[in-house]
């Protein structure tokens, strides 16, 4: 933490004119009691995540990380295990992050334990990364910026983004890789000057990043075309920018180009089975459902994090005259490259995807807008003109943000264990670790939790990591021969919408699986009130009364 500081004085310097005015210049670091205060209480931030992660129910813990992060889990413990990349210990499925779940195979083979004490250990290093990350977002900010700068960085950033990013998924290796590259880019100059070693060192940074989340892709289309509109905009420095390019091209193919040909050759595509069922690429399926879907209060989160850049990304169209002339900090190029990147990723969420859009999917315009907060553009446009009124703006907004975002960190850690399937499904998790033997085969939709917490192998039913030959099974309607073939002797599911069911009146219904990605249903399976073997108590899901349930199917 001891890179967030900033303490200022003030000097009076002559301009051209004679007349003297005030420049902000950055004094000697750890000297005010404003830096000390803001990296304690950064320091304090984080030393609180992790304790609560390591002291509090693992049921409140699960409540709060979405089921998605057990598929990580379950894959890299059969991974470290040397069972190969299989969820449901049979099939191989590539429905994965790659790089996260690189770090979590790691992790496993070298601490293996219970569950419950990897799921924590995962979250701690999750937490560990972020404060990394933290650590180099401060270098991230012009010189000379105003003390308030610098807390509405940090505050925004741990709000917005250490309390969003600490999930399980993906999204806290995502920050450190991007706040690697974009520190790497803004100390070595890359953008401007385009030397062949830096920018292979910038490509390969930026593989990790792609490989960290794959539609950060954007983010690697946005650099590149910054390198080949200064090679059209600026004929003296065309060859660097080419040079520079291929630099750029050469890292980032070396890096992620094994893992495309591994899919290719195993899986018959590149892009992995989840990418298939939640994209309509290249066919277009414009709508606002997938945006819809994140719920009001996080989709207008995403929205306004979305226009920042997109205002970030035309400032600094106009401010350069589209690259004619160069920016005053090479700071703006980074972060007009992200900027950009998140803008493009948006669109294509817009045109082509129809499923399981999720807030961690727009991590990167949340680090954005936290870095926004203190870049030179609104040093430029807010300090610069309005110092006082600025700085006063400023405070009141960092209050408000700490107030606003301590309420809802409280409030995602005080939800009740009813509220939601998670802990249910943690809870009959524990009944099949107990009540059946090892051998037991499950299936169940959005198994993560159950799967990874029961040590049973469990057949994923809506696709998203199970093998492609999955998706035709639902749509010739094979699915009932296909799970007995397997010896599935379990199916679990949470149930709420089907009235009856989850009050427990009912004889008999059929339940069917969609597949996503021919648009149809599977044949039913037909599950019996006298085939439960595990009910759980009713909780709340949508607003509607639910339970979570285990059926034994007949043969």
């Amino acid at each position: 933490m001891s890179q967030f500081h900033s303490s200022f004085s003030r000097v009076t310097r002559s301009s051209g004119g004679g007349r003297e005015r005030s420049v902000v210049r950055r004094s000697e670091p750890g000297t005010s009691p404003a830096t000390w205060l803001l990296r304690g209480l950064v320091a304090a931030a984080f030393c609180y995540l992790v304790l609560f992660v390591l002291r509090a129910d693992i049921r409140s813990l699960i409540n709060i990380v979405p089921d998605d992060a057990s598929y990580y889990l379950n894959i890299a413990e059969n991974l470290a295990a040397h069972k190969g990349l299989t969820f449901d210990g049979t099939t191989p499925t590539n429905g994965f992050q790659p790089l996260w779940l690189y770090v979590l195979t790691g992790l496993f083979s070298v601490c293996g334990s219970s569950p419950e004490t990897m799921f924590r250990l995962c979250l701690v290093l999750q937490i560990a990364m972020l404060a990394c990350a933290s650590c180099m977002v401060p270098a991230l900010g012009p010189r000379g910026r105003p003390s308030s700068f610098t807390w509405a960085t940090a505050v925004i950033f741990m709000f917005l983004v250490v309390e969003r990013a600490a999930n399980g998924m993906e999204s806290a290796l995502l920050v450190l890789t991007l706040t690697a590259l974009l520190r790497y880019g803004s100390r070595t100059q890359i953008l401007r000057e385009f030397a062949f070693k830096q920018s292979l060192v910038f490509g390969l940074l930026m593989g990790l990043v792609m490989l960290s989340r794959l539609d950060t892709v954007f983010v690697g289309a946005a650099a590149l075309g910054f390198a080949l509109l200064t090679a059209i905009r600026h004929p003296e420095s065309r060859g660097r920018a080419l040079v520079g390019l291929g630099g750029m091209a050469l890292g980032a193919t070396a890096v992620v180009s094994p893992y495309l040909v591994f899919n290719q050759l195993e899986f018959g595509r590149v892009m992995p089975i989840s990418g298939v069922l939640k994209s309509s690429f290249p066919v277009p399926s414009i709508s606002f459902d997938a945006i819809r879907g994140l719920g009001h209060p996080m989709a207008a989160v995403v929205l306004a994090c979305v226009s920042i850049s997109l205002y970030y990304v035309a400032w600094f169209a106009w401010k350069g005259r589209l690259m004619r002339r160069p920016h005053a900090h090479p700071h703006d190029d980074a972060m007009a490259i992200l900027a950009a990147g998140v803008v493009l990723h948006f669109c294509y969420v817009l045109v082509f995807m129809r499923w399981a859009v999720f807030y961690w999917h727009f991590v990167p315009s949340m680090l954005f807008v936290s870095l926004a907060v203190g870049s030179h553009a609104l040093h430029v446009q807010l300090w610069s003109r309005r110092p006082r009124v600025s700085n006063a703006l400023y405070w009141a907004v960092i209050v408000v943000a700490i107030g606003l975002g301590a309420a809802n960190a409280h409030r995602r850690r005080s939800l009740p264990l009813d509220h939601g399937w998670h802990a249910a499904a943690y809870e009959a998790a524990l009944w099949a670790r107990r009540e059946t033997a090892n051998e037991d085969l499950f299936a169940m939709k959005d198994a993560g939790t159950f799967g990874f917490f029961s040590e049973r192998d469990v057949v994923n039913l809506d696709g998203l990591v199970n093998g492609p030959g999955f998706q035709e099974v639902l749509r010739d309607k094979q699915l009932v021969p296909y799970l007995r073939s397997l010896g599935v002797r379990y199916l679990a599911q949470p149930i709420s919408t089907l009235r009856g069911v989850a009050e427990g009146r009912y004889d008999s219904f059929s339940f069917r699986y969609r597949s996503h990605q021919y648009g149809v249903e599977s044949d039913g399976i037909v599950l019996r009130r006298s085939s439960e073997v595990y009910r759980s108590p009713p909780f709340s899901l949508d607003a509607r009364t639910a339970a979570f349930i285990i059926w034994r199917l007949t043969e």
